[in-house]
């Protein structure tokens, strides 16, 4: 196994903000609501989706319906008004671009082929070039282990719960900065994604996540169990929020 020394993970202990203060964890696996949550597993497949269609929908199909009333522009200047039409044609061009680009960051989030090829580390390296491509928000990435000999099936489960907590991030925390951490301690790998976001209330996630049916909890805890690791949150309102994954490394 190679490594490279990087700042302390333990910094993760708590969120980004300097007054921030630590919540005793919840761990995920031991929510009282999570075997009524696997039972409406069809529901959050389907909303699951509902997601992507919309994506889709708001991505790369708006991005060709843009594509196809330029190429109505464009055949209209062809005689009419040469010069008109080669800049037409250069920003049909340019929307091309961007469809494929948007496709291609989607296809890597659905079926990440460099994680088959070259490994989680890789794989999560494009994960965050890509985020950084869509989102302005500040995304590091800190990796001390650079070669992790671990089964496929793990290095899969581990990038999408890395690619699930980064999301909800992205999605829900208002957050102005977003970290990704990975070390060894120990048998363990130890991995850390924290926020500087909003936060939210643990105790009161953990009450009410049974009429949530949110996908995204589930998914963490799901694919944590899979692999024997040991999910934990921290978060507090204003303060940000933390996912700490600890997996065996044997």
């Amino acid at each position: 196994m190679v490594t490279r020394q990087i700042d302390s993970p333990w910094e993760f202990k708590r969120p980004l903000s300097t007054n921030a203060v630590m919540l005793d964890p919840i761990a995920v696996r031991d929510a009282a609501s999570y075997e009524q949550l696997w039972q409406n597993k069809p529901l959050l497949e389907q909303q699951l989706r509902q997601q992507l269609a919309r994506e889709l929908h708001d991505g790369p199909v708006q991005t060709m319906s843009n594509v196809t009333m330029q190429l109505m522009v464009l055949q209209k200047q062809l005689t009419a008004d040469p010069r008109a039409a080669q800049q037409e044609l250069q920003n049909v061009i340019g929307s091309m671009q961007r469809a494929v680009k948007e496709m291609r960051c989607m296809m890597s989030e659905l079926r990440p082929l460099t994680l088959e090829r070259d490994g989680l580390i890789p794989a999560l390296r494009e994960f965050v070039s890509h985020l950084r491509e869509r989102h302005e928000i500040d995304i590091q990435f800190d990796a001390a282990v650079l070669d992790l000999d671990l089964p496929p099936v793990v290095q899969t489960n581990l990038y999408y719960i890395i690619q699930e907590a980064a999301q909800n991030t992205l999605k829900h925390a208002r957050a102005n900065h977003l970290r990704i951490a990975l070390n060894t301690l120990g048998d363990e790998l130890q991995v850390f994604i924290s926020d500087d976001g909003q936060g939210f209330d643990l105790t009161q996630v953990q009450s009410n996540y049974s009429d949530r049916q949110s996908l995204g909890l589930l998914n963490l805890s799901e694919r944590a169990q899979l692999i024997h690791g040991q999910l934990t949150l921290y978060s507090n309102v204003g303060q940000g929020t933390i996912v700490h994954l600890s997996v065996p490394l044997h």
